[in-house]
Parts: structure tokens; sequence; C-alpha cells
């Protein structure tokens, strides 16, 4: 183990993640570094996560639970108790690659005292598909500006750089990190360090759940890039440019991920009487899905009076008016804004009924 090397602290902002935490917090008090501070912000779960981390609670330093205005805003009240020399932030998805690592990079920066930021590889890895990458590599503040970014669950970063930043801004909701790492390449590049090891494991959360916040992350990202190098990273531009054909055909490779691996569901709509809004070819390809999920479909709607009266895979077509009986609607219309107005529109018309977008769905 190494001796005399800087203390690092070890900061876990969590909320709700009963599911994934316990491995995180195993994966910090398993290192052997004894030099280890290690701090937990909950953002007052309501969960069973606090009942996990009461099992350590006589191991870990510091455990706040109370509520935050997100992840930033809780890094930033760890950071505020840390008192190691080096902070990193290892949160609820996130684990660390092996019980050494810590004191791998410890006794990097115990021989290389000027560093002032270290960062590495992260394992990223999807739990639906089983697909993982790594991330990470030699950064430069050109590859920033080009809209490259290191891994932060593999970054090591000196105290003194969050008190000169102030820490993250909470103006940026998911890219505070992005901000503040630029900050810090502008300010020390030749004090920054990359090491070509795996420092932590990085759970994905899916398609479906990173297309929740893809469109305010390219517009954050935008931002930022123009704030610091007066121009937008092309693959961020060109997403702004085309941000519905891209979502859609996001939400499509959702969809195929979702069918190749069995994990197709539509329990929203189990025991219901449904029918399908549209009758164009994302209509029939939701027939066949919920076929294919044991849910059989009633009734197509379309306002279209040329196909109302005829028949789609056997089920007839209708005006909405008409609908008796039905007590679910999946809206099949492709492009998401044009389906969340018929959505509006049909909740006016059956204000008891479930209404869903095949965008929520998938």
């Amino acid at each position: 183990m190494t001796q005399g090397g800087p203390k690092i602290t070890v900061i876990t902002a969590c909320y709700n993640s009963e599911r994934t935490i316990e491995q995180t917090i195993q994966s910090v008090l398993d290192q052997t570094y004894g030099n280890i501070e290690y701090i937990i912000v909950d953002g007052d779960s309501t969960d069973g996560t606090m009942n996990i981390v009461e099992k350590y609670r006589d191991r870990i330093d510091v455990v706040v639970s109370e509520k935050d205005r997100g992840v930033y805003d809780a890094f930033n009240k760890g950071i505020e108790l840390a008192t190691g020399d080096y902070i990193n932030f290892m949160n609820a998805d996130d684990y660390f690659s092996s019980d050494t690592i810590v004191n791998e990079i410890a006794g990097y920066l115990k021989d290389h005292r000027d560093i002032m930021m270290l960062h590495g590889d992260v394992k990223a890895f999807d739990e639906v598909s089983g697909h993982w990458h790594f991330r990470g590599g030699e950064l430069s503040l050109v590859d920033f500006e080009k809209g490259n970014m290191c891994p932060h669950q593999s970054v090591f970063t000196h105290k003194q750089l969050f008190k000169q930043f102030g820490g993250f801004d909470l103006k940026y909701e998911i890219l505070a990190d992005v901000d503040f790492t630029i900050k810090c390449f502008t300010q020390c590049e030749q004090k920054v360090v990359y090491l070509p090891i795996q420092v932590a494991n990085f759970r994905l959360g899916g398609l479906s759940n990173a297309l929740q916040h893809e469109k305010k992350m390219h517009t954050e990202n935008s931002i930022i890039h123009f704030d610091h190098f007066g121009s937008i990273p092309n693959y961020s531009k060109k997403v702004m440019n085309n941000y519905c054909e891209y979502y859609i055909n996001q939400k499509y490779r959702s969809w195929l991920e979702i069918l190749l691996t069995g994990k197709m569901k539509f329990d929203q709509l189990s025991n219901e009487e449904v029918a399908i809004f549209g009758t164009k070819k994302n209509a029939t390809l939701l027939y066949h899905a919920l076929k294919n999920s044991s849910i059989d479909v009633s009734l197509f709607l379309d306002n279209d009076e040329k196909v109302q009266g005829n028949e789609l895979h056997g089920k007839k077509i209708i005006s909405p008016s008409e609908a008796e009986g039905i007590t679910a609607i999946l809206i099949s219309i492709e492009r998401d804004q044009a389906a969340e107005i018929v959505k509006m529109q049909l909740k006016d018309q059956f204000k008891y009924m479930k209404i869903y977008t095949w965008h929520e769905l998938i």
C-alpha cells in the first residue's frame, strides 16, 4: 500500500438508488489505500437507499440526506465538506474497477505532486443489451473545443481548483462537469495528466433514458462551448439542426434494442381495451409489438374520412369520436411534437382515458 500519499476524498451523490448503491459503497470501502475520505450526499431518497447507506454508516466519514437542486448541487455540498487533497466523484450507478485502483493513482500523485488533475478510462456498459466500450483517452484543450470530454468517474481533481472556480456552476443541470473541466484545462493544462488505466465501471442508462435529456444536453453543450471557445462542436450543431429526425432515429434504435433483447413490455396497457391512433406504417409496427406482448388491439382510430370504415389487421378503423368501450389509446404518430398535440386534443375529448404516445412507452 502506498505510504505518505495524498488524502483522496470520494464523493457519491445519489437519489433513489437502492438497486445499485451498495455496489458503489463496497467498491469504495474495499479499496486497499488507507488515506481515503468517503462522503455520501443523498437527495432525500424515498426508496430504500438510506437503509443501505446506514448498513455501512460507521465506515463512511460523512453522510448527508436532504433535498437538493440536482447532482451538481450534491457535488458542491460534498466539496464543501471534503478535507482531501484530491476529489473523485463516484456516483451510485458507478463503481471502482478494482480494490487497488485508488492506491495505484495515489502512488502516481505522490510521485508527481504538481499534478492538479488526473484522469483515466472507464468501462461503460449497458445492462440491457450487454454491450460495453471504453471511454477516456489523452486530451488537450483543442480536443475539448471539438467536444471531447474525460469521464468524470475517472477524474481526480485537486481541491484547490474547486476553491478557485467555486465548484460546479448550477445553471447547467446536465453538463456542469464539462464546463468545470474546460476551466481547469484552460487554467493548468500542463498540470493535467492522463493515465491509460481503467479507473471505474459506468452503467449506461439505455437509449430511452438518455433521450429524455438529449436535447437539453446538446443545448447546454453548445452554450458551454460557445462561452469558452466561441464555437459549437460539429456533432452538437448537427443534432440541434436536425433534432426531430435525430430523436425519431434514436427512438427506433431504442425499440430495436428492446426487441432484440426480449425486454419489450407494455405494462401500462395491460388489462386495457386498447385502440391505436393512426393507420400509417408505425401503427402496424406498434400493432405487432403489442400482439407479441399479448395485448389485444380492439380498434384503430383515424381522423381521415378516407380510411374510416376500412380495416387494418382485421380491426375496424373509426373516427375517434365514435370510440366506445376503449380505456387506453396509443398514439402512433411518428414525430413527437405532432403526437403530443394529438395527445392534448384526445385528453380534452376523453378526460378519464389513458392516453400515451409511442415515444413514452419505448
